[in-house]
């Protein structure tokens, strides 16, 4: 900030005074509402620059493998046989829909299961006499393996009426999904009263089923952000994005947690990620900090069991094996920058080129890039100024944000100026948008709604986004131009560090029961390749 004069008829102590007001209310600017730009061009242009958004409520994909369905006469039933961490198998059936608020049709009166050897026959039998809890009915098993088959027979009352519906299905069990969320991008540091982007990178790691769940961003404990319904398919990988304002200086503890898991969490120890940030005051030259990272994640599992079953009248015997492969390769590039010099006056011109071992490898520009929000007040002898531009590209998968705002005092000759750039390219198949982020501000929606975009193209068409080569060094090359000629530039250079682990684990374990006993056993291994790269600038001039 600047004093373009400085009146001799104030002491000391009264110009301080004076500046520490005017300093605060340069500052609380942030937090008034922005108000979109008039004209039904103007919102029309906005609308052609968003992302075509979706609500979290539709599936991006579901390749999981899916549950086993039935029906008798006018009754339906859905199997859900999920094995998780602790050996235990949950076995659900209703003759609704799974997972779902409204309760289920009819009641299930009477059910039954039987373990299927592999050659499909019955390993034994398990009744449930009976039942109470309407249409739906769900129970332990504690000696099922991953790819048995299941049956699962119910007898079902209240749906045609005088007559009991008898449904039978056959069921794959299925390892219970697991939501690890892996990477949470934040800056080293950013200024008080100003917003920051924040990305998490959640992916589903078991393989067989994806899951549902709410993620949100706690700051020092408490709860800043949300976005609910999230959907990870299996071997999926999604990226979330948050904002928020810091209101105070200092180390801030961030943390994103998936939560309300559904259908449940195999293993909850690795649901949340956590970073830490720094805020600081205004500062009047440029400052950055950017990041990038490329990671490639490979998996191998494999079972092998062997069943022995003797009732005293015949011996069974039964074997057989499953295995997977699982890879999932994502990229991040993101760039906080900021100064106190100026504000920006648009139309600007604006470009962001990141740069693999020198070599251009995306390319964004903006020329004559107008505001979509310009807000100006006037309160006695101040006057405010506020200007914001966002921008995507579904070619690219990039969200470019750009603000500016000015403070000027008549009578003391006061100014106070803020520019800040952000840009990211996320990682993962699609981008979820908090209540608070792209919802709002890319989307101009004007109320809360969860939705996603794509980020990256692979296999699936709709999708947008880019994939580039990581190479030794990873580099961006930023610059705004403002109207008035002024240009504020970054071109940070981020060295990246290779790494690169593997692990395998073997274990069997056997079980013994009063009329089966049996081997089971598993190997798993685990490749992780990654190049990740950091760079910051900050001045400390205020």
């Amino acid at each position: 900030m600047k004093y373009i004069t400085s009146p001799a008829t104030l002491s000391p102590a009264s110009r301080l005074f004076r500046k520490t007001i005017l300093t605060s209310l340069a500052a609380s600017l942030l937090a008034l509402p922005l108000a979109p730009a008039a004209g039904a061009q103007a919102a029309a242009g906005a609308a052609s620059r968003v992302p075509r958004l979706i609500p979290n409520a539709r599936k991006y994909r579901d390749t999981g493998l899916p549950a086993a369905t039935g029906r008798s006469g006018s009754a339906t039933l859905t199997a859900r046989a999920l094995l998780g961490k602790d050996g235990q198998t949950s076995v659900e059936l209703t003759t609704g829909a799974l997972d779902a608020a409204t309760p289920a049709p009819g009641r299930i009166v009477k059910a039954q299961l039987k373990p299927l050897g592999g050659t499909g026959e019955p390993l034994y039998a398990r009744n449930f006499a009976g039942l109470n809890g309407g249409g739906a009915f769900a129970t332990g098993v504690n000696d099922l393996r991953r790819g048995q088959q299941l049956q699962a027979q119910a007898n079902v009352t209240g749906v045609d009426p005088n007559r009991t519906d008898v449904v039978t299905v056959v069921e794959t069990v299925k390892l219970r999904p697991n939501l690890a969320a892996s990477h949470l991008a934040a800056p080293e540091r950013a200024v008080v009263n100003t917003t920051v982007n924040l990305t998490a990178v959640v992916r589903e790691t078991n393989g067989d089923v994806g899951a549902k769940a709410d993620l949100v961003l706690y700051v020092d404990g408490r709860e800043a952000d949300r976005a609910d319904g999230v959907w990870v398919d299996a071997r999926g990988t999604v990226s979330a994005a948050f904002t928020h304002t810091f209101a105070s200086e200092g180390v801030k503890r961030l943390e994103v947690k998936a939560e309300r898991v559904a259908p449940g969490d195999y293993n909850t120890a690795d649901n949340a990620t956590a970073a830490s940030i720094e805020v600081v005051s205004p500062q009047t030259r440029l400052s950055y900090y950017a990041s990038a990272y490329d990671r490639d994640m490979a998996s191998r599992y494999k079972s092998e069991y062997a069943y022995n079953f003797n009732d005293g009248t015949f011996v069974s015997r039964d074997s057989s094996s499953y295995a997977y492969d699982n890879r999932t390769h994502t990229q991040d590039v993101y760039f906080y920058g900021w100064t106190y010099s100026s504000a920006v006056k648009f139309p600007i011109d604006a470009s962001v080129t990141e740069l693999n071992d020198g070599k251009a490898v995306v390319n964004t520009s903006f020329p004559g890039l107008e505001a979509d929000y310009s807000y100006t007040s006037d309160y006695g002898t101040y006057v405010y100024v506020t200007s914001t531009a966002h921008r995507h590209d579904p070619a690219t998968g990039y969200y470019l944000y750009v603000s500016s705002y000015s403070v000027r005092e008549s009578e003391l000759g006061y100014a106070s100026d803020f520019t800040q750039v952000s840009y990211g390219r996320h990682a993962g198949d699609v981008t979820y948008h908090s209540a608070s982020t792209y919802s709002s501000y890319y989307a101009y929606q004007g109320e809360t709604a969860y939705d996603y975009s794509y980020s990256y193209n692979y296999d699936y068409s709709d999708k947008g986004g880019v994939m580039v080569p990581f190479g030794s060094q990873y580099g961006l090359d930023v610059s705004v131009a403002g109207a008035d000629g002024t240009a504020m530039t970054a071109a940070p250079r981020m060295p990246l560090v290779p790494t690169e682990s593997n692990s395998t684990s073997s274990f069997c374990w056997e079980y013994s029961y009063e009329f089966s006993s049996g081997k089971n056993c598993y190997d798993d291994f685990y490749s992780y390749k990654a190049r990740d790269g950091q760079a910051s600038e900050y001045h400390e001039n205020f």
